[in-house]
């Protein structure tokens, strides 16, 4: 799915292709959150396990890439411009009347 997006860049507006690169950019730290789910569910390591664990593993691996994720989101996510209404607004035709 990143892959399509990717080669869908050249036909998004200028402005959205941020949002793009945003998604790029926060794979790695997805992925590591990921990592560190599967490892606190399915290792034995007590340095892993979620009550009793390392502090700065869970530090490290879980809380810092999500607070990398929402940073680069709220980064560029604050700088797109809105959409005006009239654009995105769903035209719906007037009815017509059906007299029987």
């Amino acid at each position: 799915m990143t892959m399509r997006t990717a080669t869908q860049f050249p036909v998004t507006e200028p402005g959205e292709r941020r949002l793009g690169y945003a998604i790029l950019l926060s794979l790695p730290f997805i992925g590591i959150r990921i990592l560190y789910s599967l490892l606190t569910s399915f290792s034995k390591s007590p340095d892993l396990n979620l009550l009793t664990g390392s502090v700065t593993i869970w530090l490290f691996m879980a809380v810092l890439e999500e607070m990398a994720v929402v940073a680069i989101f709220l980064g560029i996510g604050s700088t797109m411009e809105g959409i005006e209404k009239r654009k995105w607004r769903m035209q719906i035709p007037a009815a017509e009347d059906e007299s029987i």
